[in-house]
């Protein structure tokens, strides 16, 4: 899907003359490797704004940074309900793909509680700003 998007945004930029290219500055799991690369990018490259930018935690590490050069971060890829904040990050607008995480598990359970109303339920959840927002035991 990623290329797609890239090759859609790419093809439309092109069309409209505006000169663009698409930049895959690779793909990490480090927060700060994700930032360093961003900031090369808006930094060095210049660039007018970030596309389709891929996870919670990536995300999280590069709004603060795109909201303060005011440069635009659209169609961030991440359920987070954190992105439903337009005073704080004026910047950042998620694609709303998904329901929130907490709404994701809540659909989780009840469809298996309908399978086997007697299920029970461990809640497994990551340390960062994602799994935060899992729903409480």
């Amino acid at each position: 899907m990623r290329n797609s998007v890239l090759a859609a945004v790419t093809a439309a930029a092109m069309a409209c003359a505006v000169g663009a290219r698409a930049e895959t500055p690779g793909v990490t799991n480090s927060e700060t490797k994700t930032v360093e690369a961003v900031r090369r990018l808006v930094e060095g490259e210049e660039v007018a704004l970030m596309f389709a930018t891929f996870g919670t935690a990536q995300n999280v590490a590069i709004a603060k940074y795109l909201n303060t050069k005011k440069v635009p971060q659209l169609f961030l890829v991440s359920n987070s309900i954190q992105w439903d904040d337009p005073k704080g990050k004026p910047w950042s607008l998620a694609l709303p793909w998904a329901p929130p995480l907490y709404a994701e598990a809540g659909i989780d359970v009840a469809y298996a509680r309908k399978k086997n109303p007697a299920a029970r339920f461990a809640v497994l959840y990551q340390n960062d700003d994602a799994g935060r927002e899992s729903p409480p035991a």
